[in-house]
């Protein structure tokens, strides 16, 4: 995948969560978000909200990819220099904060 299909998925991923914000898992208090710890222990295609936390980071763990079934993603506090390209396998993604 070349780096505009990413940009292209990233701006479109950020349009749709313009218009679902006001029902988003991000701001409902009864969906449990999961630390990568909590989530590792699980089947991947039932983790549907990973919060990362925050740490010095330059790099999202590789085991992420492995959620397919993402809807939310809070990788807020990490210091990304760049979002990887295997940010499409999250074709369910709701909320990318």
């Amino acid at each position: 995948m070349n780096y505009f299909a990413v940009v292209i998925f990233i701006i479109s991923l950020c349009s749709q969560i313009a218009f679902s914000q006001r029902s988003n898992s991000y701001f409902n208090p009864r969906i449990e978000w999961l630390t990568l710890e909590q989530a590792l222990k699980m089947n991947p295609d039932d983790v549907e909200h990973l919060k990362l936390k925050r740490n010095k980071t330059n790099s999202v763990p590789p085991e992420i990819f492995n959620f397919t079934q993402l809807k939310s993603l809070s990788i807020s506090g990490m210091r990304l220099t760049s979002i990887p390209e295997e940010i499409a396998v999250f074709q369910k993604l709701e909320f990318l904060d």
